[in-house]
């Protein structure tokens, strides 16, 4: 059952997302759509390669011998000392995010950029780079918190390091709205036949 769902319920989301969308590009006959045989050949490469692979990797993993404590563990939960305040949940999640945000900043906004200003993205090549440099940021922040959470004695540590590997979202979503407000003017003129959108930027 977790193979199935595996290997089927994260990307046919994704895919049924992608097909409806680009459903509503074939309807006003855009150029930017993507052509049906081609996604023929993404349901053919999801069904005959990312399918079986999924299910292969579940037996193998599945015959693996399960790992072994190298301690005898209590079956009695210890009990959790009270944590400094800075180690509550909300706060260490909020205080780790800004290092990862600080790094993706400049680049955040030259994308909201392009976007808004209908002009074309050339720095692929940069991108690249800042999101290694995200994904190293976030892997460094989850691991020092979970170090410091361990430390104080607080051995729930799975969950935190999770929402704190994704606590920069919370920075890119409030800068998407703060950028909105602040940087785009919408001004919406409407004729007989078409509705156009004009977008004057400060």
């Amino acid at each position: 059952m977790a193979a199935t769902l595996t290997a089927v319920l994260y990307p046919s989301v994704i895919f049924g997302i992608g097909f409806l969308l680009n459903f509503f590009i074939w309807g006003k006959h855009s150029s930017g759509a993507v052509p049906f045989t081609t996604m023929i050949a993404l349901l053919f490469l999801w069904f005959g390669i990312s399918f079986p692979l999924v299910f292969i990797g579940f037996y193998f993993g599945y015959r693996k011998q399960p790992y072994e404590h190298p301690v005898r563990t209590n079956q009695i939960p210890r009990q959790i000392p009270d944590q400094p305040w800075y180690l509550s949940p909300f706060l260490s999640s909020t205080v780790a995010g800004i290092l990862p945000f600080g790094a993706i900043f400049v680049e955040l906004f030259f994308i909201l950029s392009a976007i808004w200003e209908n002009q074309f993205y050339y720095l692929f090549g940069f991108l690249y780079l800042v999101f290694v440099i995200l994904i190293i940021a976030c892997a460094e922040v989850a691991i020092a918190m979970t170090y410091f959470q361990l430390c104080a004695e607080n051995y729930h540590w799975w969950w935190r390091s999770y929402f704190i590997s994704g606590s920069p979202s919370y920075y890119v979503f409030a800068y998407a709205i703060i950028y909105y407000f602040t940087k785009v003017r919408l001004r919406l003129t409407l004729h007989s036949k078409y509705c156009h959108l004009s977008l004057p930027l400060s």
